[in-house]
């Protein structure tokens, strides 16, 4: 996963000793641990705050060391369980959730490396700044203030969502098929491609364009009809993969129809894409949306898009 990690400044250069405990609590251990974190031994480092935490689970210093010779060992979880129990001693300072954060990440668990950074960026905004943690939030529209919004809207304001304002809206619409891209990389032209985003159609006057007898001209009919209908589109690109997670029959006003969740890999080499999409319909016409993006980062997004079609406003 591309990310602008390489950005990151290096936050904590090493183990500090800043807040004392009482020494009678103060196991000999955390001094071994920090000589050895100071001569670069992190492995030996480690051994020792992680003897030091087990005599003292309260002591900082040995948390910290912890944490950081993990880090350097890539020895991501023991990363994470530092941070954690950082973050339950000093919750108001910044090494704890830095520390989350960071093990998260090179896990590639954004959805697990979010709240973390976003407590960072409370706590510390100079550093969140600094270190670029708010770009990275920018880059994945989920800023450090949370959830900068707009609701767009078609030219005609028959559909409205609100998603992140920094995203893109493309619409075309001939006057029967209305295609609209919500998208975070912007959409110019056919052959374009997106990573995140949603796609709405909206199809006006099925009978003036497909020979559908009246009598079946009824939402539930025009729902099959429109499913089989795509799915003879694709014949002859038969994906590599797609995969039904779940469905359910889904209403909104005068629209009924069903939502879904599949994996589909269109190609062995791609990435594989998780995605909602819906196929409604009324009287004479059919809208339908999916919103996609790449399974590692299906936990940051997935909340994102529950919330747009939550505020979806269809055709009257």
């Amino acid at each position: 996963m591309k990310s602008p990690l390489f950005l990151l400044v290096l936050l904590f250069a090493s183990a500090t000793a800043s807040a004392q405990q009482p020494t009678s609590i103060r196991p000999p251990e955390i001094d071994s641990a920090i000589v050895a974190y100071n001569a670069k031994d992190f492995s030996k480092a480690k051994e020792w705050a992680l003897k030091a935490t087990q005599i003292n689970g309260n002591l900082r210093e040995a948390w910290e060391v912890l944490g950081f010779s993990a880090q350097s060992l890539n020895d991501h979880p023991t990363v994470v369980s530092a941070g954690s129990r950082l973050a339950q001693i000093v919750p108001n300072e910044r090494t704890g959730w830095y520390l989350q954060f960071i093990g998260y990440y090179r896990q590639e668990r954004l959805d697990l490396a979010l709240p973390p950074m976003r407590e960072l960026c409370k706590i510390d905004p100079a550093t969140c700044a600094s270190s670029n943690i708010g770009l990275i939030l920018k880059q994945i529209s989920q800023d450090s203030l949370g959830a900068l919004d707009s609701t767009f809207t078609t030219p005609d304001g028959s559909v409205k969502m609100t998603l992140p304002k920094s995203w893109h809206s493309t619409v075309r619409d001939d006057g029967k098929t209305m295609n609209w891209f919500l998208t975070l990389e912007p959409i110019k032209s056919d052959s374009d491609a997106f990573s995140v985003g949603t796609t709405l159609r909206w199809v006006r006057a099925m009978t003036g364009s497909f020979v559908i007898e009246e009598k079946n001209n009824n939402a539930p009919f025009l729902v099959d009809f429109w499913d089989q209908f795509i799915a003879a589109q694709m014949k002859g690109f038969t994906p590599h993969r797609r995969t039904l997670v779940d469905s359910l029959p889904v209403s909104s006003g005068t629209w009924s129809g069903f939502v879904r969740t599949l994996d589909f890999q269109f190609k062995p080499e791609y990435p594989v894409q998780r995605r909602i999409e819906a196929i409604l319909a009324r009287k004479d016409e059919v809208f339908t949306y999916t919103f996609e993006c790449d399974f590692p980062r299906w936990g940051v997004y997935e909340p994102r898009f529950r919330q747009a079609i939550a505020s979806m406003s269809l055709p009257k």
